[in-house]
């Protein structure tokens, strides 16, 4: 397509200003010519990129005058580049009758020297349920020896779209009709509720028929962990898929991966980002599990994932664009697709995930994280800085259920960025905003990385008051012991009695465990007192975070063999084991057990279905864990009811879920970054100076009334225990309140050995310092 004269139109748009506000200078840094005019302005403050078509042309335009349209990607940005695209538009509708003809008939109509995979066959037919025909020389899909770009598939009638985009692999869910009739519209099948995200059974495998023909496999996500009663169907079902030919699964449960590698021998096995798996250790149980590819989860910074798949024993998937919501999904207990519309079949919410609900604390308006319409994300950046790790296998676009507009440009320009061997992700970004259908900006960027700087430490507010523990119920045979796990910070333990013992550590964040030197001194005053001793590991991201929560564990060994450790990621429990030995007891913490204990569900009556369907523990999969690692005890939050059989396992129940701070989603560091372009990154920076201290809040539901506290550990406590008897398999309530002083003892504290300075005996396996796979300290 000719190139229209824009330099006439820049200079005719800055010289008209009569009666308008005064426009900031700028000037032209680069143009293309696709379907419309793409440009990058440099401004005093930065650049900004926007199209510019005939009014005619198809897509979302911020201004659409008579002959012309001027678009931004998405989001016009911080509040001065809105204000520059409005003076810009104003100015242009002044003129626009006045153009040359010539530039009007150069802009032409949209796909007029386009290149192919712009308008793709089947864009337009987003809603169709029929695929489209096939076409007559499909595109090769990416040698096996290269990565491959995977993209979500929830119709068949987008099969040929994507493909012709450049799309290698596709994965979708499936309904199964059985799970949906146990209580309807929820899904037990994978991790994306709404129908739309999943294939239809009767179509199976006529769609994978048609992938094959296109040249591109496609793998069916089974990404959730089930309970007995569902483990039937679910077999079944995989009996069809691989009767229908799928090329493989994407697995979320320890115990059916298990089963599918032993019917399924030949079926390749993805380990899903819901198990959570993300440091050395986790890679190498995937391995020895039979999986064949690793999902990482999206917290892991670039330098992270280049680390470990330098050393990883099997294939990885990475996330590169589209949704990526905050909370870790192998950590996060919460329904993320909440019905809405009444008379659907639906359960029935009446607000938000807790996430993304507006609340009202003291301090006045409060939510955990920005609205769902911030989701939108790109991480394209991480194709050129990781295509060259042999290891990395697929860079995965989320988005099952979506429109295909919606996914169509990501996959267009991640095999732009493969196609033209792009590597420094400058020139990506460059292509990002050529394109002008993705914003690319800090706030909407998969990796931020390096990290913005972290905010300041905050003086102490809200702190509730010290007082007395939480009252608890207590069995026909006796009360039940209580632990308590201290707060950080904590250098010496309060006077008094009334534990069974004591936790250190912290379940969700890394910047919250004590020191070893803190830990020894604080394991040594336990064990004095006649306490029981226990440390906590949050998940541990990547090979620096795992050196050193096993360096913790190692310093309260030494001092206490039978110190008891609580992992909350498989690849933890999995380090503890290999490199510390089998002689110490290890629990499986509440963040590895998958509950759903959305409050919102409370709300249901006591004779609803959901309270029964969605207690249900998925056992299998735990038992799998429990008799792999020889775990003592499996922790879980108040549930919605207590789980009937109950566990069959020694259980310890955390009075007040975990909700605000799992894994890397810290919402106090977060807060200071919502101003304009700066963005919530999933991370907290290597040196944190810990803003949560101090904060407690008391939050109010606007409609409910319901009101919770947030403890400056994260925790949502004044929540009510169910009602009927308690498991007869619990031993251990587990408190974060601790007060100025402890109650009386209900229990009489248990002897203690003395301390020593002898390790745990590892039975000859290698200690921390050598032989563990993990970077030296520098």
């Amino acid at each position: 397509m000719e190139r229209p004269p824009l330099e006439d139109l820049l200079e005719r748009v800055r010289q008209e200003s009569e009666g308008l506000e005064p426009l900031p200078p700028f000037r032209l840094l680069s143009f293309e010519t696709t379907d419309r005019c793409h440009l990058v302005l440099a401004l005093p403050n930065g650049e900004t990129a926007l199209w510019i078509a005939r009014a005619w042309a198809p897509g979302g335009a911020f201004w659409r005058g008579r002959l012309l349209a001027v678009g931004h990607p998405r989001e016009a940005g911080s509040p001065d580049r809105v204000a520059f695209l409005r003076l810009f538009c104003a100015r242009l509708a002044r003129i626009e009758n006045l153009l040359p003809e010539d530039f009007l008939a150069a802009l032409g109509r949209p796909g007029d020297g386009a290149p192919e995979a712009r308008d793709p066959v089947g864009m337009n037919r987003a809603d169709e349920t029929e695929p489209g025909p096939f076409p007559e020389t499909p595109p090769p899909s990416a040698p096996e020896s290269l990565p491959r770009l995977l993209a979500p598939l929830s119709s068949p009638a987008h099969a040929e779209a994507l493909a012709r985009a450049g799309a290698d692999a596709f994965y979708a869910g499936l309904l199964m009709g059985d799970l949906r009739n146990r209580l309807p519209g929820w899904s037990d099948e994978s991790t994306r509720n709404p129908p739309k995200a999943n294939l239809s059974p009767d179509r199976l495998a006529t769609t994978v028929d048609l992938c094959h023909r296109l040249g591109r496999p496609l793998f069916l996500a089974l990404n959730r962990p089930y309970p007995p009663s569902a483990l039937p169907t679910v077999l079944r079902e995989i009996d069809r898929i691989v009767e229908a030919g799928a090329d493989g699964l994407v697995l979320a449960d320890w115990a059916l991966a298990l089963e599918v590698r032993r019917r399924w021998p030949d079926l390749t096995r993805i380990a899903s980002t819901v198990l959570g798996i993300h440091h050395p250790d986790g890679l190498r149980l995937a391995q020895e599990a039979g999986f064949h590819r690793v999902v990482l989860p999206r917290p892991l910074t670039i330098r992270e994932i280049r680390a470990l798949a330098r050393q990883s024993p099997v294939d990885l998937e990475v996330f590169v664009a589209r949704e990526r919501c905050r909370f870790q999904n192998a950590t996060c207990h919460l329904e993320h697709c909440p019905p809405r519309r009444p008379g659907d079949g639906r359960l029935e919410f009446e607000q938000d995930v807790w996430c993304i609900r507006s609340l009202e604390s003291d301090d006045g308006p409060w939510q955990v994280d920005l609205g769902s319409e911030t989701l939108e994300s790109c991480g394209l950046c991480a194709v050129a800085a990781l295509r060259d790790l042999p290891r990395i296998r697929s860079f995965k676009i989320v988005g099952r259920g979506l429109p295909l507009p919606l996914v169509l440009p990501f996959v267009q320009l991640a095999r732009k960025v493969l196609d033209q061997d792009l590597r420094d992700p400058k020139e990506v970004r460059r292509e990002v905003r050529m394109d002008g259908r993705i914003t690319c900006s800090r706030s909407s960027c998969y990796f931020p990385d390096p990290l913005p700087a972290s905010p300041g430490r905050r003086a102490p507010n809200s702190r509730p008051p010290a007082g007395s523990w939480t009252p608890v119920p207590e069995t026909p045979a006796g009360p039940i012991p209580r632990w308590a796990l201290l707060p950080f910070g904590t250098v010496a333990l309060p006077p008094g009695e009334g534990l069974e013992g004591v936790l250190l550590g912290h379940e969700t964040c890394v910047h919250l465990l004590p020191t070893p030197a803190t830990a020894r001194r604080l394991g040594h005053q336990a064990i004095a007192a006649g306490l029981g001793l226990g440390l906590v590991l949050p998940p541990l991201f990547g090979s620096q975070e795992a050196r050193r929560g096993l360096a913790l564990a190692e310093a309260l060994l030494a001092l206490h063999p039978g110190t008891e450790v609580t992992a909350n990621d498989v690849g933890t429990l999995a380090a503890l084991r290999t490199h510390l030995g089998e002689t110490f007891p290890v629990a499986l913490g509440r963040l590895l057990v998958p509950q759903r204990n959305d409050p919102r569900l409370a709300r249901f009556p006591k004779d609803h279905p959901a309270r029964g369907v969605l207690s249900e523990p998925p056992l299998p999969h735990l038992e799998a864990l429990v008799q792999r690692f020889g775990a003592c005890r499996v922790e879980v939050s108040i549930p919605l009811r207590w789980p009937d059989p109950p566990l069959p396992w020694p259980l310890g129940v955390h009075l007040g879920p975990s909700l605000l701070s799992v894994a890397r989603s810290c919402p106090t560091f977060n807060e200071p970054l919502e101003g304009p372009g700066s963005g919530r990154p999933f991370g907290i920076p290597a040196a944190c100076p810990r803003p949560c201290l101090g904060r407690s809040r008391r939050l109010r539901d606007r409609d409910g009334g319901e009101s919770f506290r947030v403890q400056e550990n994260n925790v949502l406590v004044d929540l009510p225990l169910p009602e009927g008897s308690l498991p007869t398999s619990m031993t251990r309530w587990i408190l974060h309140h601790v007060p100025a002083s402890f109650p009386e003892a209900s229990t009489t504290p248990r002897p203690r050995p003395q301390p020593t300075e002898s390790g745990p005996g590892s039975e000859g396996k290698s200690s921390l310092r050598a032989g563990t796979g993990y970077p030296a300290r520098r």
